[in-house]
């Protein structure tokens, strides 16, 4: 996966969300900068995430641009919903 704004690189290995296929989810990112911050509700329903139930999300940025890309879970899952697949 690479940044839409800049085509920094995020992640090799990558797995396509089964719920929602603009999704990549990762586990091992490179070139990403975690906001220490949980993200509040409205911001993740502005950013498209569907929330059966609430769960810490943290924002997560592309260090060289500083763009949001991803949100990452409390298992350490790296969720990309704006990224560029690298294979297209």
């Amino acid at each position: 996966l690479c940044c839409p704004a800049c085509f920094t690189m995020f992640a090799l290995d990558t797995k396509r969300d089964m719920n929602r296929c603009e999704f990549y989810v990762a586990m091992f990112v490179i070139n990403c900068k975690v906001d220490e911050e949980v993200s509040k509700m409205e911001e993740l329903l502005e950013d498209g995430f569907e929330i059966d139930e609430y769960r810490p999300l943290w924002k997560v940025y592309c260090s060289n641009c500083h763009v949001h890309v991803a949100f990452k879970d409390q298992e350490g899952l790296y969720h990309f919903f704006c990224a560029l697949p690298s294979s297209a």
